[in-house]
């Protein structure tokens, strides 16, 4: 399996306990041709949100992410998602969303930061 990983910026989000979130980037690339950036089309792929603690340790993961032609890779978290008990003590970590290419199979990194949950 490669890894294709370039410069993605670190982007940092608070998400809130009992409403509806969505985590979302756009991933754009350098057409090469001067006309600028233009998005990467990601129809038919598949992407993974995570979310783990400071020692690496997954609390959240999932595949349900829309991936679609404008580059824009999103999850929509739902209201119930931080309401077990557990979430109390982890309300700070590092999220990470990435993309795989079904051709290839290169994944990508597309985001990652930290989080905070307001419980």
């Amino acid at each position: 399996m490669t890894t294709i990983t370039q410069n993605v910026g670190r982007g940092d989000i608070l998400l809130h306990r009992g409403v509806s979130e969505r985590v979302g980037v756009q991933w754009t690339q350098d057409a090469g041709d001067g006309q600028g950036y233009r998005p990467v089309d990601m129809d038919g792929w598949t992407g993974v949100f995570r979310m783990s603690g400071p020692l690496g340790d997954v609390w959240f993961e999932t595949d349900d992410v829309s991936l679609d032609s404008r580059g824009v890779a999103a999850v929509m978290l739902a209201p119930g998602t931080f309401d077990g008990d557990e979430w109390a003590g982890r309300t700070d970590g590092e999220w990470r969303l990435t993309a795989r290419n079904p051709l290839s199979g290169g994944v990508e990194l597309l985001g990652w930061g930290h989080y905070h949950l307001e419980l």
